[in-house]
Order: structure tokens, then C-alpha cells, then sequence
């Protein structure tokens, strides 16, 4: 029986108590003023965290993907669930949406439609060369230099495993560079001084 008429989604760390934290703070309070305007139209509301073991997913008609912020560091477990959970429910959001979102890829993608992205160049999980190298490949495909970089992992959010470095700097950080691109893809983009001096 669908009890519910939509389930706001989201991760453990957000079914919380405010506390001094500004961006937990953020998301709740976010999901609280979704959660009441959508009552205020006489929708029946939850929020729930993806991974809870108690709930039924068929109690609900839809689910409106909020704030599921740890999929990148369970995403193998996250994709289970979303592939068993699309069988039972309607995300607002299609799950073959949230499957290409959650991957960073997606960028290739809307450049090749002609939309502008930062110039970036991607490196496959256990990639057999050195950052040094990596660099120079990337600069080759900018067409330019580059002097200060940023590499982050292809499924994440936030600053997950996100690092800024400069050119000048390369050898201090190849260490680091080759543990977690054995774990991960990742990609190496030319750092956009306009989110210093601007915002995103």
C-alpha cells in the first residue's frame, strides 16, 4: 500500500539534529522548507536516507532525489539500491539519469554537444604513468600550459579526494597522484580562477 507520495532522498548524515555545522545546517534546513511546501499542497511527505533498513521503497509513489551525498563512497552499494529501488518506485529523477550524473564522464559528453566545460583531461583507474607525463599529455589536448591544476575523482561530490596543485610542484605530489588513480577515475582540469574570485 503506498502510504506516501514522495520520500525526499537522502544519506544517514543528514537525518540529524541541527548542530554547529553550517553545511549539515544548510541541508537540513533545505529539506525542511521542500518537505513543508510540498505538505502545504497536501502531499504526503518523508524523508528518508537511501541506505535506512527499515523502510519499504514500494510505500512510496515517488522519490525526489535531494541529498544522497555519501553514493560516491559507497557507489557500488548505492547502484544496488538504486537498481532494486527503481523496481518499486518512480524517481522523479529517472535512475538511467541519476546513473549518468553520478559519473563525471557525463562532461565528454556536453562537450562534444558543444557546451563549454573547463578543460579537462581523463585518466581510467590504474592508469600506468606518471603524473609528469599525465600532465604533458593534458597540456598537449588543452593546446596550452598550464600552471595550476586541479585532480578529483570522476564520482564524487563536494571536495571528495579534490586536490589543486601547481605545475612547479608536480614531483611533491606523485606519490599521492598514483594511490588514488589505482583506485579511481580521475581527471585532471585546468583550475578556474573565477571560482576564487567570482564563485561557481
Amino acid at each position: 500500500m503506498r502510504t506516501l507520495d514522495v520520500v525526499l532522498l537522502t544519506a544517514d548524515r543528514y537525518i540529524a539534529q541541527a548542530s554547529d555545522n553550517v553545511l549539515l545546517n544548510n541541508v537540513l534546513e533545505e529539506n525542511r522548507l521542500v518537505e513543508n511546501a510540498l505538505k502545504q499542497e497536501g502531499f504526503r511527505i518523508a524523508t528518508k536516507s537511501w541506505s535506512d533498513p527499515e523502510f519499504d521503497w514500494s510505500s512510496t509513489i515517488f522519490v525526489l532525489v535531494r541529498t544522497p551525498w555519501d553514493y560516491f563512497e559507497r557507489s557500488k552499494e548505492f547502484k544496488r539500491w538504486l537498481n532494486d529501488t527503481m523496481k518499486k518506485t518512480t524517481f522523479i529523477n529517472s535512475a538511467g539519469l541519476i546513473h549518468w550524473n553520478m559519473d563525471k564522464s557525463y562532461l565528454q559528453e556536453l562537450e562534444q554537444k558543444g557546451i563549454r566545460i573547463p578543460k579537462t583531461f581523463f585518466l581510467k583507474k590504474g592508469v600506468d604513468q606518471s603524473l609528469k607525463t599525465a600532465i604533458k599529455m593534458a597540456q598537449n589536448a588543452f593546446g596550452k600550459p598550464c600552471g595550476t591544476w586541479v585532480l578529483k575523482p570522476c564520482v564524487a561530490a563536494g571536495a571528495f579526494h579534490t586536490y589543486t596543485f601547481q605545475t612547479a610542484k608536480v614531483d611533491d605530489f606523485e606519490k599521492r597522484f598514483k594511490k588514488l588513480t589505482a583506485e579511481a577515475d580521475f581527471m585532471l582540469q585546468e583550475f578556474q580562477e573565477s571560482i576564487v574570485s567570482r564563485g561557481e
